[in-house]
C-alpha cells in the first residue's frame, strides 16, 4: 500500500466518522430554530377611569365590553436552555358605551372603542436541561393604550397613553399538553396624551398588573387556552390624579407554525 492511498483512506475513514458523529447527535441540533404561533380570542372586559376636568373630575365606574384579540408570538430555539419569545398582541373592545350626562336632557350612551397594543421580547430561561416543565421569561417592551369615542359631539375626550413594560413571569407545565404563565407587570408611561395634560396631568406615570395564562395542547399544532390580564394605571394631574383600571379575559385558540 502506498503512502497516498494510506492517506487517502485515513481521509475517508475521518469523513465517516465525523458523518456517523453528526448522525449520532442528540435531537436538540437538529430541532427546528424558530417557531411561530398564531393566535385569536374573544372575551370580555371592563374599564374604569378618573380623569382631571377644567370643572373638576369625570368618573367611569366599571364599566364591561365584549372584546376580541389577534396575537403573533415567534420563538426561537424552543427548545434550548435559553430562547427568545417576541410577541405582538392587539385587543380591543367590542360593542363597548359610555353613558355620559347631558346638560339639558337624559343621559346619553356613547359607543367608544378602547384599543391595546403590545410588542415585546422575552428572553426565556429553562430551569433543566431546556424540557423541563419550569421556566422563567422576562417580556420588555412597548405598550400602547387608546380610547377613542366613535362620536365626538359630547365632552367626551379620547386619550392616548404609551409606556415601557417589563413583565415577569413563570412557565410551568402541570401535566401532559397542560401548561401555566404567569407574573407581574411594571409600566412606566412615558406617553400621555395632550388632552390629560392639557389639565394638569403630569408628563410621566406608572401602571401595575399582572397577566395568567392557561393552555391546553389541542393536538400536535393547536393550542387553546384561557388568559387573564389587569392594569392600574396612575398619572399625576395636580389637584386630582388620572387614574384607570383595565382588565381582559380572553378565550383563545392558536396554531403553530
Amino acid at each position: 500500500m502506498t503512502r497516498g492511498t494510506r492517506q487517502t483512506r485515513l481521509a475517508l475513514a475521518a469523513v465517516a466518522a465525523a458523518l456517523a458523529l453528526w448522525l449520532s447527535a442528540p435531537v436538540r441540533a437538529q430541532e427546528r430554530v424558530l417557531s411561530l404561533q398564531l393566535s385569536g380570542g374573544i372575551g370580555a372586559g371592563t374599564l374604569a377611569f378618573e380623569r382631571p376636568l377644567p370643572r373638576g373630575r369625570q368618573t367611569l365606574v366599571d364599566t364591561a365590553f365584549a372584546a376580541t384579540e389577534l396575537a403573533l408570538q415567534a420563538r426561537v430555539w424552543p427548545k434550548n436552555e435559553l430562547s427568545l419569545a417576541v410577541l405582538l398582541a392587539y385587543q380591543t373592545s367590542l360593542g363597548m358605551e359610555v353613558r355620559f350626562p347631558v346638560l339639558f336632557g337624559l343621559p346619553e350612551d356613547v359607543p367608544v372603542r378602547l384599543h391595546r397594543v403590545e410588542l415585546s421580547a422575552a428572553p426565556v430561561i429553562a430551569l433543566g436541561d431546556g424540557r423541563g416543565p419550569l421556566a422563567l421569561a422576562f417580556p420588555a417592551g412597548v405598550v400602547f393604550r387608546a380610547l377613542v369615542p366613535e362620536v365626538h359631539q359630547y365632552d367626551l375626550a379620547d386619550y392616548d397613553l404609551g409606556s415601557l413594560m417589563l413583565r415577569g413571569e413563570l412557565w410551568l407545565e402541570l401535566g401532559p399538553g397542560i401548561s401555566l404563565r404567569a407574573g407581574p407587570e411594571l409600566q412606566w408611561l412615558v406617553l400621555v396624551d395632550s388632552s390629560l395634560r392639557d389639565e394638569g396631568a403630569c408628563c410621566q406615570g406608572v401602571a401595575l398588573g399582572g397577566q395568567g395564562s392557561l393552555q391546553l395542547d389541542a393536538g400536535p399544532s393547536w393550542r387553546v387556552a384561557i388568559s387573564y390580564r389587569e392594569s392600574r394605571a396612575l398619572v399625576p394631574a395636580g389637584a386630582w390624579q388620572y387614574r384607570d383600571t383595565e382588565r381582559f379575559l380572553i378565550v383563545r385558540m392558536g396554531g403553530e407554525l
